[in-house]
């Protein structure tokens, strides 16, 4: 059986590199025929809903370019969807767009987006259980122009942290997301993403870790409308839109991520949400 988490990752690599609708579509098509043997311009062309087979022959070659009422459905043949499929319709736009200002919007949106899906996932190690410190370090890099020194970040956290801090760098750089040049540490890679170790039981403490945080300074921020968001609810809802929500959500919240980060920052922000099924909603089949 095929590891679909392989096919993910070769595809955000095209999106990530690709800048051509042909070089992209080319190499979206390979990794399609890597994946299934099925896969073929006429099959291609057929789950695009595109009467001809020359035609796709002559995008993947770059001798013509798709109509635009090809995009969407090219891009979802080649089973693209989510932030996936934003990049891969934002780079076809770009390159059927004339306009110099229409391009560099594209550009910069392109640039969030990839931003959004290049995503890494790292493990959380055991001696870091429940530390919320871990992405509080990281985060607070973009305080120092993403290249703060060792003393920036003890007078930041204070001294009480001065040992899980120099853990937690050496962490940071064992992994390549950080190196030491001189007195800094500059920031190789804009973002991950903490995934647990097989049991997982470090991740699900460090998450009731914010929940606790979040109980904690819902007093102090709950009035401050311009500075906080604290909100629930319950709905009832069919099993299927809720599903299609929470793949939106979940790929709303990357964007968010993507679009305020900033290396020039000013303050650092706990970022928490919830979404699940009710304890009283009936059994799930």
């Amino acid at each position: 059986m095929i590891d679909p988490n392989t096919r993910e990752a070769l595809t955000k690599a095209i999106l990530l590199e690709c800048e051509s609708t042909a070089e992209l579509l080319q190499a979206l098509f390979e990794v399609s025929k890597k994946f299934s043997k099925r896969t073929s311009i006429g099959s291609l062309a057929k789950q695009a809903k595109i009467s001809s087979r020359g035609l796709v022959s002559d995008y993947l070659s770059g001798r013509r370019r798709p109509a635009p009422r090809y995009w969407e459905p090219l891009g979802q043949a080649l089973q693209l969807k989510g932030l996936n499929l934003e990049v891969f319709l934002c780079i076809l736009k770009r390159e059927s767009t004339a306009e110099d200002s229409e391009r560099e919007v594209f550009t910069e949106t392109i640039k969030k987006l990839r931003k959004a899906i290049a995503t890494e996932f790292h493990v959380l190690p055991r001696r870091a259980r429940g530390a919320m410190l871990f992405l509080e370090l990281f985060s607070a890099f973009g305080l120092f122009q993403n290249r703060p020194t060792r003393e920036q970040l003890r007078h930041h956290f204070g001294a009480q942290y001065q040992l899980e801090l120099d853990m937690l760098l050496h962490l940071l750089i064992n992994q390549g997301v950080i190196e030491q040049i001189d007195d800094h540490y500059i920031v190789l890679k804009d973002s991950f993403k903490l995934v647990d170790s097989e049991d997982r039981y470090s991740h699900i403490e460090m998450l009731k870790a914010a929940m606790t945080d979040s109980r904690n300074h819902i007093d102090r921020w709950f009035h401050e409308r311009d500075l906080a968001l604290f909100s629930s609810g319950v709905v009832s809802v069919r099993r299927d839109k809720y599903q299609e929500l929470i793949s939106t959500i979940r790929n709303a919240v990357l964007k968010a991520h993507a679009d305020i980060e900033s290396s020039d920052a000013e303050m650092l922000v706990r970022f928490n949400i919830q979404i699940y099924p009710s304890p009283f909603s009936p059994p799930l089949s």
